[in-house]
Order: structure tokens, then sequence, then C-alpha cells
């Protein structure tokens, strides 16, 4: 295998400006992530979402295949990640017309902007073709701009065109639109009336493409010229105008370089050629589309009544990849129970949990569930084990009843992207209420995946956690926690009481040596068996202490973990035990009358009200008082 995946090894770093007659350039063959100067395989993952798209780095890029010498596939999100560059959540989706689906012609436009690491994906485009702008550009060649298809023409003319969907991210996007702001608008293209489906068979929720300002070309039969190879187009338009061979010349290298060189109004020369001889078109609807900025993450799906109102007289807003849900998803996408998964907003109270967020009439439909176990709904799933509990919470005027918004955690904890499916099942918690009624509030939770016991802590009842989550949990190495599994046929979450201790750097060191691959591995990855990085914080637990917890054949099962009030409570009262005798033996000395009982009294109640604040303070997730309510209102959706 040829590993040497740079532009010039690849024959993709055509320069445009020396060679203008080569115009749009060499597109690769297929999908792939542009990274700098080389362009990395990039392979769909049939039924997911893009940031599940495999990437396949070369040896020496990323820890595993520096270990092993060879190349490594992982997620999308992962390479960009590892490259430092925005998420695929996080990009908009351009549709390449002309030379954008060129890595040598885009290399060339990031030459002065941001480092040019995007995406590249193949994709069927209906109602759309590439056509050819009727104005000469700046390098010599006639570029090109999409053309609208009749649809009610025959089945071998409306065959879907065979295009590139570039990702840009927010800079990159900006950088782009400066190359093409002189000659092209930027425009949104819905989804209904433009489809475009990528190789994993996601119908992307709309597109935007660079429609020329000038018009298009047109045939000699009236129709809108479609793009072909440039020396041919050129010596097309030179045999249907004398008047362009006066300006010229008379071959197709010689207009490109007479235009390259003859400045601007030269080349403005050659339009009124264009104009007067009644080759210039129009293209009415899409010059009628919104110039709209829309992230993939942003636009709503099929049926999102509201938000599709507010697209419709939208001018400029800032919609992504991850509130962009796919128009139509694959067959092998959503269970028959499945709800498609949005991403939850920030201005609500978690009540320290993490949320799944339910339309009325699904929380009806599950009983009104304290709880749900949340699962990935994709049919033929080798990873439908893998599941979390989350807390369940009515969404206020939901505006999709098979739409439910899910916290980042919960998406984590099963691989689940937005826009693709979860299946829910009702849980219910048994658990003493005393400590909200006494004012302790509710307990704050974090959410871990587990993780086969280390030699040194198995078949022992205790779990391994790392520093940080013991300090969220306002626990001390060797404190007792509650871990909360999954539940079984009958609803009920067990829970069992146990020490947690620090993980040493030596036990967590040697895991993350070992772990890798998918679920049928000893220790899988979530990288590659999810899709999903960074993963949840581990947790340490043996094998029995698993069972008791319902995950078995859970590989990468998930739990929540609490700190045990009632412990804590204990631990408390112990340290100012000897403060109360100490008190008593004080008040028997110098009060003889009955006011000690009382004094002794109102230092117990002292000791509880000192006792409960300090536990509060460590165990809850809540600062107090209406925190929630001065900083809700500026948290953005």
């Amino acid at each position: 295998m040829d590993d040497d995946r740079s532009l010039a090894a690849l024959g993709l770093d055509a320069n445009l400006g020396k060679a203008p007659w080569t115009y749009p350039g060499v597109a690769p063959e297929e999908s792939g992530l542009l990274a700098e100067e080389e362009y990395l395989r990039l392979s769909p993952v049939k039924g997911r979402r893009l940031g599940q798209w495999q990437v396949e780095l070369p040896c020496g890029r990323g820890r595993r295949s520096e270990a092993h010498g060879a190349q490594t596939w992982v997620p999308l999100n992962y390479a960009l990640l590892w490259y430092n560059q925005a998420p695929v959540d996080h990009r908009y989706p351009v549709l390449a017309v002309g030379s954008n689906a060129s890595p040598g012609q885009l290399v060339r436009k990031y030459e002065h902007g941001p480092m040019p690491v995007l995406p590249m994906t193949r994709a069927k485009v209906w109602g759309l073709a590439a056509g050819v702008s009727a104005h000469i550009s700046a390098a010599g060649y006639v570029p090109a701009t999409p053309i609208v298809v009749d649809n009610e023409q025959s089945d071998e003319e409306n065959k879907p065109s065979d295009m590139f969907v570039c990702w840009p991210s927010v800079s990159q996007l900006k950088a782009l639109d400066e190359t093409e702001r002189r000659n092209y608008r930027r425009l949104f293209l819905p989804a209904k009336r433009f489809p475009v489906e990528l190789r994993s068979g996601e119908q992307l929720g709309g597109c935007y493409a660079y429609v020329s300002d000038r018009g298009c070309l047109l045939a000699e039969d009236k129709t809108p010229l479609r793009l072909i190879g440039q020396h041919e187009l050129l010596a097309s338009l030179l045999g249907r105008s004398e008047k362009l061979r006066t300006i010229f010349g008379r071959t197709p290298r010689t207009m490109a370089r007479r235009a390259a060189e003859g400045g601007d109004d030269l080349r403005e020369r050659g339009r009124q050629v264009f104009e007067q001889e009644g080759w210039i078109g129009t293209q009415p609807e899409l010059e009628s589309m919104q110039p709209a900025n829309l992230r993939y993450d942003q636009l709503p799906p099929e049926g999102w009544v509201r938000c599709q109102r507010e697209l419709e007289s939208v001018q400029s807003v800032d919609l992504r990849y991850d509130r962009l849900p796919p128009e139509r998803s694959t067959e092998q996408d959503t269970s028959p129970d499945g709800y498609r998964v949005a991403s939850s907003p920030d201005d609500f109270d978690r009540h320290g949990q993490a949320n799944v967020r339910l339309p009325s009439a699904a929380f009806a439909e599950l009983g009104s569930p304290e709880l749900v176990v949340v699962r990935r709904g994709l049919s033929g799933s080798t990873d439908q084990k893998t599941a979390v509990l989350a807390r369940a919470e009515v969404v206020p005027q939901a505006a999709d009843d098979q739409t439910v918004e899910a916290d980042q955690i919960v998406r984590n904890a099963v691989g689940v992207e937005v826009g693709e499916s979860v299946v829910l099942a009702s849980a219910r918690l048994r658990r003493w209420r005393w400590p909200e009624r006494v004012g302790l509030g509710e307990p704050n939770y974090v959410t871990c995946r587990v993780q086969p016991a280390d030699l040194t802590a198995m078949e022992a009842e205790v779990c391994l956690i790392d520093s940080l989550t013991l300090e969220l949990l306002g626990l001390q190495s060797g404190d007792q926690a509650v871990v909360e599994g999954l539940p079984g046929p009958g609803g009920e979450v067990p829970q069992i009481r146990i020490k947690a201790f620090r993980v040493s750097e030596e036990v967590q060191q040697r895991r993350e040596c070992l772990h890798g691959g998918d679920q049928t591995g000893r220790f899988p990855s979530s990288r590659d068996a999810l899709g999903v990085f960074p993963d949840l914080p581990w947790v340490f637990l043996d094998r029995s202490t698993r069972v008791s917890l319902g995950l078995v054949g859970q590989t990468l099962g998930t739990v929540r973990i609490r700190a045990s009030r009632r412990y804590q409570f204990a631990k408390e009262l112990r340290e100012l035990l000897l403060l109360i005798g100490l008190a008593f033996f004080g008040l028997v000395a110098l009060v003889k009358n009955c006011w000690r009982w009382v004094l002794l009294g109102g230092l117990v109640a002292l000791v509880m009200v000192v006792v409960t604040v300090r536990m509060r303070g460590r165990l809850t997730h809540t600062l107090g008082g209406d925190h929630r309510k001065r900083t809700g209102s500026s948290s953005g959706r």
C-alpha cells in the first residue's frame, strides 16, 4: 500500500493560475479529509452521521499508530480534534460546483487564511447541475455556477449530479466567502427542493452553494450550458463568436492567457460579447434563495414546524451542523419506537444529573418517569446494549413530538450523534428523601464509563475513580459512594454502596495503554466502538459488582455515582462529637439548673445546622438561592 497521501503524489495539486485551461482542476475520486497538503482517506459509515465517518490517519498520527507502526482508522471528529480543528457539528455544508472540488485549488485559496483542514464528501444532488457562469475570471478561465435542472425532464436527464460537499469551519467559511464575493453569493438551498445525499445514506437538512451574480451561459438551444472541460468549453465559445476570436485569439490556451494578462477591462469586453450574442441567462429560482448563514448543527429536521417557519423569513442566522438533523435518515436509522435526538439548551436546571427532555406526549406514554434508560436506536447496531440512565423532564412547548433533547453526557455515553435516534425506557429508583427534606438538596451525580477492575482491586468491594471525579462528588479517597446501574425487566434501578478510592496513575496509564478496538476486545475503546472522544470518566469495578448493577454483557456500560449522604452525615457528626462531649461536661460544671439541658439542646441543634450546611456545600449541585434565575437568561440555546 502506498502511504504517501500528499497532494503531489496523488496528482491533486493542480495550479489553475498557471494552467487555466485545466479548470476546474483535478477532483478526488472518493471522499477525504484535506489536511494541509495531504488528502487522507475518509470512509462513510452506513446509517451514521458525518462525525462517525472513519479517517485513516497515516503512521505516526496518534498514539496507537505510533505504537503499532501502521495506519489507524479513527472517527472524523477524532481526526479533527487531533489537528486541533473545529468538529463536524460546527461546520457548514457547501456544494463544490467548480474548482472548490479541487484540493489543490482549495489549498491556494487558503494560502493567506486559516489552515485548510476540512472534510470533502461525495454526494448525489437532485435539482442542480454544474453550469457555466457568464463571466471570465482573473485567472483566465470561464468558471462554473450551479444551474437548476427541470425535474419534469426524462429519467436520463434527471439523474442526480455527482458533486462534492466541502465542510469549512466558521473561519474557513469566511475566508472562502472572501475569495468568491466578487462574482458570487453564497445561498442556502433547502433540502426539500434540492436534496443532497451523502454516501452514508444521510440526506442533509440543507446545503449552501455559491451562485454567480453574473448569470449563466446558454447553449445554442437557449438552455443553460452544462459545464464541460475548460479546453473544450473555450473552443466551443470561440467557434460560436467571431467577436470573441477577435479579442482573445483562436485557440483556448491563447484566450485563457490573454484573459489572465489583459486585466479587468479586457475580461469585461469578453462578458459584453456574451451579452451581445444573447448567451446570458438567469436563474430566478436560485437568485430568490435567502442568503442565510446556517450551520449544519442548527438546521431543523423535517416536521419541525416552528423552526421551519423561522427559516422562511430568516436573513442571516448562524445555524450549525449539530442543529441541522438530516432531512431523511437511512433505512438503518431509527427503530419504530425511536426518537430523533437534538442537543439540549443551556438555560434549565439539570438538578445535578444528565438530562433527557421529552415532549409531553412521549413523557406521558412512558408513564411520567423520573428516570429513563437511553439506548441508540439504529437497527442492526452492535452496540445497542450500551445504555445510560438519565433524568427525564418535559420540554415546555415542544415543537416536535418525535424529537428529544439530550445532554452531551447522554449522547457520548451511548455514542449517538445529533439527528440520529434513541430508544427510551422508563426507570424508577428507590431512594430516601429525608436529605432533601432537611435542606441538603438533590444529590450531585457523575456518569462514568465502567472498566473491568484492575488486579489490585479485583474481587474487592471497592471502586476506583480519578481525583477530579472524587472532588466533583465531594468525596475523599476511601469514602462511601452510591453506584446506580441499569434496571432489569421490572424497571427498578439497582444500587450498591461501595467505598471509592482514588485510582493510581500507574493503573490509569496501564489501562490506557491496553484499551482499544471495538466491543469484541478485552478492553474496548469508546473511540473505536462508539466514535466518542474524549470519553466519560472511568470507574473500575469487579465482575461481581457489575453483575449486581445489571451490566452483564456490557463492555462499555455506564453507571451513575453519587456520594452516600448517610455516610457523610455520620462522618461529619463523628468529627463534632468531641465538641458536643466537651460542651456537655462544661455545662454540667457551670450550669446547675435545668438551663444546662436547654443549652445542650441548642448546641446539638447548632451542630446539626453546621453539618447540614457543610454537607450541602460539598455534595449538592446548586450554589443556592436564585443562582439559576439570575444566570439562566444569558445562557445560549
